[in-house]
């Protein structure tokens, strides 16, 4: 773990275990954490918040503290081995005004990974390009365990039964509600590879209220009604329209910020966006995540994630009324 308060070592769940630390990063110690692992570790230094005015008597987004991400307290991430997540996504759609989510869980051994990550090119400390396709040379091993059962799910909770390695529900029209989620597992017995007992609370997180957007010079700001999750994560995305099926042929921004309302997105990878045309989708995802440690080298986290999105024009900078 890094000293600095400024710049702290992540565990960030999947999927951002494909992409590299950012390139022109600070280097740091952070920068050694392991990539082997479903929650790669990932740097950040300064995350964009809100706070002043701007000239039309908006609040202004401006500099403020990152959005701070560890691992339990003495924990090493390089001696990380295995690792569970489950993951709870609820999902809105701006557009067509529908919701729908679904459950995830793995169960992985992160030694035997081997592979090449997708780079982040940094337009400011919390934006970046992600350049190039992720290469995967060796997988995670699949761990099998028993007795799973996800609590706290707004249908009331689920028995999973076994599960090796991944696990996906069917989608359901909501599946977080007021209630924290947790997960519960139990190690698999007979000798096979599998992970120890777990049975751990995360949390839950509420939707996206109040999303707009608009140009300020050549950014795109972004604003919300501020919540209280770990995190949020925006990500934009184009694609050649001559290629709309190849997804090397596209251009993705991701940003990780404070759940404080406003980020405003560079105009250097607003303008990387435009080179596929003026429309971009726009997905905002608001993380609520705990992480406990069932044994010495193994590490389980529980994901509470609301997703929103919608599309923005790039040249004017609105997107549509939900």
């Amino acid at each position: 773990m890094v000293d600095s308060p400024a710049l702290r070592c992540k565990r960030i769940p999947l999927p951002w275990a494909m992409l590299a630390p950012p390139v022109g990063a600070v280097q740091h110690g952070a920068m050694d954490c392991s990539q082997r692992s479903l929650l790669v570790a990932v740097c950040s230094i300064v995350a964009f918040g809100c706070g002043g005015g701007d000239d039309d008597g908006a609040q202004a987004c401006v500099d403020e503290a990152s959005p701070e991400l560890v691992l339990p307290d003495g924990v090493d991430p390089e001696s990380i081995t295995l690792e569970a997540v489950l993951a709870v996504e609820q999902r809105f759609d701006a557009i067509t005004s529908v919701g729908e989510g679904d459950f995830r869980l793995m169960f992985f051994d992160v030694s035997t990974y081997d592979g090449t990550p997708a780079q982040i090119l940094l337009d400011s400390p919390t934006c970046g390009r992600v350049i190039g396709q992720p290469v995967i040379v060796t997988r995670p091993t699949a761990l099998t365990v028993t007795g799973v059962r996800v609590s706290g799910l707004a249908g009331g909770p689920v028995d999973v039964g076994d599960v090796t390695g991944t696990y996906l529900s069917d989608p359901s029209p909501a599946v977080l509600g007021a209630d924290p989620v947790s997960m519960q597992a139990m190690a698999a017995t007979g000798g096979g590879d599998t992970f120890p007992d777990v049975d751990m609370a995360g949390s839950t997180t509420v939707r996206f209220e109040g999303v707009t957007t608009r140009r300020v010079g050549e950014a795109m700001e972004i604003r919300w009604g501020p919540g209280d999750a770990d995190y949020v994560e925006i990500v934009m995305i184009t694609q050649d329209p001559e290629r709309p099926t190849d997804p090397t042929a596209s251009n993705r921004v991701l940003c990780r910020v404070l759940d404080d309302g406003c980020h405003r997105v560079p105009g250097p990878a607003v303008a990387w966006l435009s080179i596929h045309g003026n429309s971009s989708a726009l997905r905002l995802e608001r993380h609520a995540t705990a992480s406990t440690l069932p044994g010495p080298t193994a590490l389980a986290t529980v994901d509470a994630v609301q997703q929103h999105s919608t599309t923005v024009d790039l040249v004017a900078g609105t997107s549509p009324a939900p």
